[in-house]
């Protein structure tokens, strides 16, 4: 986003605009350099003699609960939080549970920034999950993973999110489990690591909204990064800025559905075993492998689970940075497990379509802005997916599936996340960032996101499009 052609001298006002960076998950940590770019390309504009600029810093947990983002506290200039994509839910579950006061202490101090102080908060994906209510039918059986969901909430919106998720290879580990219980973290963890995770889809921009974010922008819909994040449900005087397609991403992007086999000649002891063959390998030098091998046992055996199992890994660990050491360790154990067989007679099913993916909200004082999907990611145009070989070598970490022949596009919707977190911080309509110079209405003054679109790109565009409508293949 270049600077508007302005006399230097005629700039005045400087005004800033600090964020507060919330992620630290246990497993997943989305977008951070992503969103700091914020800061390090000097995504700022002048509007009116004034310059506006974002300065974003990363906070922690503890800083929250120790009272910082209070009026005379150390982060008492924060403007609006960034709660990202992270899975901070399995952490907050145990404070719940263990460390009440803890938990309340987090909670309330969080919402009391957004309820008494004014500030805003941006939710993304997982963000979205950790601040939510998960909304789950009472006769629908939930995985350990929607449950801490539902139990651990920052409870400062009436707005609930619906996911389909669970825990890689453990869901299957139960007679019972069903590799379709993966739901949306299927296309995390299914493209290995470093892979192309999530899709890349076309956001339905709801017309109906007039919301100051999208106010003026030309066009029906926006393409943007999904990666694993919820629907937004239980919105009333809330505004939907944008939709999830119409159409299914389990029919726009098919994945196939893989079998945890493990050792042998598999069944349930096949899979234990090579589960704990795979763990036991990547906690060789460590002082915990007696005490995980027995809840490992314990859990086979029916005298333990998987919720019981995480508590006790923070039970046991001196600190809550060598437990989240621990649970990578584990983790990784969970990628490396051998050996998977694909379905190819089922895909994981996905309920997104024409459901919110983003919606904002004035709360008492603050705004609040939820999203399922990243407008902080690159996005890539085309593709295809391809799988894996059948081998017995096959795992997670490898890969189940590669993205082939695409195009990662260099501009992302960065003008869409300045203006979320502007409006967010408390900015009015006609402070927030300009639109890109391709898709702005004429009224609206700024400059563009400092790519803008020239005429061979546009060409391309089109081209690709008429290839696509025409089933002409490359």
């Amino acid at each position: 986003m270049r600077k508007n052609n302005i006399n230097k001298k005629n700039v005045s006002i400087v005004k800033k605009i600090n964020i507060g960076l919330l992620i630290d998950g246990t497993f997943m940590d989305f977008g951070i350099n992503s969103f700091k770019e914020l800061t390090d390309k000097k995504y700022d504009w002048t509007i009116d003699n004034i310059t506006y600029k974002f300065d974003i810093k990363t906070i922690s947990d503890d800083q929250i609960i120790n009272g910082e983002l209070d009026e005379n506290g150390k982060l008492k200039h924060i403007n609006v939080i960034i709660l990202g994509g992270a899975d901070k839910y399995i952490k907050l579950y145990y404070w719940s549970k263990y460390l009440k006061n803890k938990y309340n202490k987090w909670r309330n101090n969080l919402r009391d920034f957004i309820q008494k102080k004014g500030g805003g908060c941006v939710c993304i994906c997982g963000g979205s999950e950790t601040f939510c209510l998960l909304d789950c039918d009472k006769d629908t059986h939930i995985s350990f993973n929607e449950k801490m969901m539902k139990e651990t909430s920052v409870d400062a919106t009436n707005l609930t999110v619906k996911t389909k998720t669970a825990f890689p290879l453990l869901n299957q580990l139960p007679k019972s489990g069903n590799p379709n219980d993966l739901g949306h973290c299927a296309y995390l963890v299914y493209p290995g690591q470093g892979g192309l995770t999530g899709a890349t889809l076309d956001f339905r921009i709801n017309k109906n909204s007039f919301h100051p974010i999208l106010k003026g922008y030309n066009g029906d819909s926006i393409q943007m990064r999904w990666a694993g994040g919820p629907t937004i449900h239980n919105y009333k005087n809330e505004s939907v800025i944008l939709h999830y397609p119409d159409r299914e991403l389990s029919e726009l992007h098919p994945i196939k559905q893989w079998k945890y086999v493990g050792t042998g000649s598999g069944g349930q002891f096949g899979k234990w075993t090579g589960l704990l063959k795979s763990i036991n390998n990547e906690l060789k030098y460590d002082n915990n492998k007696k005490m995980i091998n027995k809840e490992f046992k314990n859990m086979l055996s029916g005298s333990s689970s998987v919720e019981t199992f995480i508590n006790n890994i923070f039970k046991n660990s001196e600190n809550e940075s060598q437990a989240k050491n621990l649970f990578e360790k584990i983790y990784d154990g969970i990628l490396k497990a051998k050996d998977w067989n694909i379905d190819n007679n089922n895909v994981i099913t996905t309920e997104l379509a024409g459901q919110a993916a983003i919606v904002a909200e004035n709360s008492e004082k603050g705004r609040i802005v939820i999203s399922g999907p990243h407008p902080e990611l690159p996005i890539w145009n085309n593709g295809w997916i391809a799988y894996t070989k059948n081998s017995t070598e096959n795992c997670l970490w490898d890969s189940f599936y590669k993205w082939k022949d695409y195009s990662i596009q260099d501009r992302r919707n960065y003008w869409l996340f300045c203006r979320i977190v502007a409006w967010a911080a408390g900015l009015n309509e006609n402070e927030l960032p300009p639109f890109p110079e391709y898709n702005r209405d004429k009224t609206q003054g700024g400059d563009d996101d400092g790519k803008g679109v020239d005429k061979d790109s546009w060409i391309s565009t089109l081209i690709d499009f008429l290839k696509r409508l025409f089933r002409i293949k490359s």
